[in-house]
C-alpha cells in the first residue's frame, strides 16, 4: 500500500501565482488580439495600424498592472510587522528565552513628587494609516485633467 506523502507548509503560493500571472497575460493577450483583428469597429485599418494599436494596448495594460503592484502591496506593512512579531514570540517559546527587563529604577524612586507621564499607545509603535479611497474626488481631478487637455487650459489650477 502506498502512503500519502506527509503536507508541509509554504512561505508563498509561489507556483500559482506565477502561473495565474502567466494566464492572466495570455487571457488579456488574446481579448486585445479579438478585439481589433475581428471587430467590425477596425475594418478600415491596415494592418500596420492595427500591429501598432495592439502594441500600444498591450503596452497599456501591462504598465497600468505594473503601477497597481507597485502601488498595492501584496502584503501590507502592518501585516509584515505582526508577522515579525508573531515569528519572535514564537522563537522564544520555542527555546526557551524568558524576556527580563533589564532597567534601573532607581531614578523612579528618586524623585516620587515629579508625575510620570504615561502614554496610551507606544510612541515608538505606531500604527500606519492605511489610505482612504475618495471617488468623488479623483473623479474631479481626473474631469479637469481632461478638460484641461481638451481645451487647452494650463493644468495645476483650481
Amino acid at each position: 500500500t502506498r502512503q500519502r506523502p506527509i503536507p508541509y507548509s509554504a512561505k508563498t503560493n509561489d507556483p500559482w501565482t506565477m502561473a495565474f500571472d502567466v494566464y492572466g497575460v495570455l487571457a488579456a493577450s488574446a481579448n486585445i488580439i479579438l478585439l481589433i483583428f475581428t471587430s467590425h469597429q477596425y475594418e478600415s485599418w491596415t494592418l500596420t495600424e492595427k500591429l501598432c494599436f495592439f502594441i500600444y494596448l498591450e503596452h497599456m495594460i501591462f504598465l497600468s498592472r505594473l503601477l497597481l503592484k507597485v502601488l498595492l502591496p501584496e502584503l501590507p506593512r502592518n501585516v509584515e510587522l505582526l508577522q515579525l512579531k508573531q515569528e519572535q514570540q514564537v522563537h522564544r517559546c520555542l527555546e526557551n528565552i524568558k524576556v527580563q527587563q533589564d532597567m534601573d529604577t532607581s531614578m523612579f524612586r528618586e524623585n516620587r513628587n515629579e508625575q510620570i507621564e504615561v502614554f496610551e499607545n507606544d510612541l515608538l509603535d505606531e500604527e500606519e494609516i492605511e489610505p482612504t479611497l475618495q471617488l468623488g474626488e479623483s473623479a474631479n481631478v481626473m474631469y479637469q485633467g481632461l478638460k484641461d487637455a481638451a481645451f487647452g487650459a494650463p493644468s495645476g489650477g483650481a
